[in-house]
């Protein structure tokens, strides 16, 4: 009898230690990043054989200058965009998540504020990875705030989700917000990139969030 109780407690354990290491592993898998940043040419970082995210953008800066005056909403709306887009080349759906990160100034340059510069951010979800004209599908606003509102310079409050063989198209704008003081702003600067943190999803079907 004492000897089928010790078989059972080893069942019990290997089971245990089944479960475990599943557990583990499964947290591993979930946690995994990329980390994507723009620049002049596309980047392409893969993680595993099945996920690999690409960022594609126009610019390698989005800048700022002291030449720029603070404008209105609608001004602002209406200044050139930065464009790039999130691209999902493996066969698997992916998570991601946008920010955008300081770029060091040149020479004695002055940093303008967060709390002085004004962003919009639009999408445009579920584009074929081959599409150039960027049509199609409805734009959606992310947001239209102030820099200073973005907890950790983060764009997006639930995380993005791009399908297999698909790409997410954006367009940023910043400028300096109309109630910016002279003292505040006049001769200052601010450079910025944006940056990519991509999760792999584990449900191929999960949908496209936009918040």
């Amino acid at each position: 009898m004492a000897k089928n109780n010790k078989n059972e407690k080893k069942k019990y354990l290997v089971v245990g230690l089944i479960v475990l290491l599943v557990a583990v592993i499964g947290v591993t898998y979930a946690w995994f990043v990329l980390r994507l940043n723009g620049s002049d040419n596309k980047v392409n970082l893969r993680a595993t054989t099945t996920l690999a995210l690409e960022l594609n953008n126009e610019a390698n800066e989005i800048t700022l200058t002291s030449n720029e005056v603070p404008k209105s909403d609608e001004q602002g709306r209406a200044t050139q965009a930065y464009t790039f887009d999130v691209v999902n080349k493996s066969s698997v759906s992916a998570n991601y998540n946008l920010y955008i990160d300081d770029v060091p100034l040149d020479g004695t340059a002055q940093k303008l504020r967060d709390e002085d510069i004004k962003f919009r951010l639009t999408r445009i979800d579920g584009l074929d990875k081959d599409d150039t004209t960027n049509t199609g599908r409805s734009e959606s606003v992310v947001g239209e705030a102030l820099l200073s509102t973005l907890q950790s310079r983060k764009f997006n409050q639930n995380d993005f989700v791009v399908a297999p063989g698909l790409k997410d198209h954006y367009e940023l704008r910043l400028w300096i917000n109309s109630e910016a003081t002279k003292e505040n702003a006049a001769g200052k600067q601010f450079k910025g990139k944006i940056r990519v943190e991509a999760v792999q999803s584990n449900d191929s079907n999960t949908n496209n969030n936009n918040d």
